[in-house]
């Protein structure tokens, strides 16, 4: 040793290694771990949904509730309507809501209803509804391809309450509350939790993941348009409330045009229709103008830097178990539909 104090012992088994940080792993790594998350969410909300109707359907029956064949699923207009209801708000909401809870981030941060300027609120609304209008062209257009081909391409239909009651609760099952839960869940929950990566991919993923919720190729591109407008709406006034309302317009006049079909017929809801289709056509094209000019930088995106490529981000997305579990549900439940 020489009287030295160091040794010149070296390990067995080589030099220890400490492996490096690498950012851009941890951000893809985080990525698909977040997109993971939410896309079992959304398929535990699909699937509660199912399991909680056939369950609360079952527990009616063994209670002894009377059956009635030619009704709506063997049940009343009114019961089938209420359990709806009931099925939706447990099935969709509360996954959401305890996934939040387990996150442990702020309420206010992720369902955001801030105060912004009341010059917005119509134009923002106007736009939102032509948008949703036009939406429809994809979708039909989705509808004329499949009939080309010989596939189905009819959305399955509810029969039409004739009760006040079942009335009542037939718009509250379409019209209130699938706008309330679904704003909750993916302009709330999701777009709050993707935005890290970035706005413009936060608006663009949770539409994807809206229209695939949706399961079948006639809503998927419909759902999607909608989806875009009801995020972007959000990134732009930090508020829940725009999307709220547009969903429960967009909802609310489709019931509109069903139960005034049933009452006056095709001749009067298709003038209905084109009249109100015109109007917020021209009101949506006014209220682009005016952000456009009023508004700077109302339509341009936020310069947020990201260390990975747009691109890239698309591909976490999608690559991780969940997400391709419910793109396995989509397709499947899209053949479907197009079979049966």
């Amino acid at each position: 040793m020489n009287g030295s104090p160091y040794s010149s012992f070296i390990p067995p088994y080589g030099t220890p290694y400490f492996p490096q940080y690498n950012p851009l792993k941890s951000y893809c790594r985080d990525l698909r771990k977040t997109a993971n998350r939410l896309s079992w969410m959304v398929l535990a909300g699909i699937f509660s949904m199912s399991f909680l109707y056939a369950l609360l359907q079952r527990i009616l029956w063994m209670a002894g509730y009377p059956m009635y064949p030619n009704e709506f699923d063997g049940l009343s207009q009114e019961m089938y309507f209420l359990i709806s209801c009931l099925y939706y708000i447990i099935g969709m909401f509360l996954p959401f809501f305890f996934f939040l809870l387990a996150s442990r981030r702020s309420f206010n941060q992720t369902i955001p209803f801030r105060a912004f300027p009341f010059r917005l609120f119509f134009p923002c609304l106007f736009l939102g509804v032509a948008v949703c209008l036009l939406a429809n062209y994809p979708a039909s257009m989705v509808a004329s391809l499949l009939e080309q081909f010989g596939f189905n391409a009819s959305m399955p239909e509810t029969p039409l309450p004739d009760s006040p009651i079942g009335i009542g609760l037939y718009v509250l099952q379409i019209a209130v509350i699938p706008p309330l839960v679904e704003e909750f869940a993916f302009r709330g929950v999701i777009f709050s939790r993707l935005r890290k990566y970035g706005d413009g991919f936060a608006v663009v993923a949770s539409a994807l993941l809206f229209g695939l919720f949706h399961g079948n190729p006639i809503q998927l591109p419909f759902a999607f348009l909608c989806g875009l407008i009801f995020a972007f709406l959000v990134l732009r006034t930090q508020s829940l409330l725009l999307p709220i309302l547009l969903h429960a317009i967009n909802n609310g006049f489709s019931v509109a045009c069903e139960l005034l079909e049933n009452a006056y017929g095709e001749v009067f809801v298709n003038l209905f229709y084109g009249i109100f289709f015109l109007s917020m056509l021209v009101l949506g094209i006014l209220s682009l103008i005016f952000l456009a000019i009023k508004e700077k930088g109302f339509f341009r995106p936020a310069a947020t830097h990201q260390p990975v490529r747009l691109a890239t981000r698309f591909g976490m997305l999608f690559a991780n178990p969940g997400a391709i579990a419910l793109l396995l549900y989509c397709v499947g439940t899209s053949i479907l539909f197009m079979l049966l």
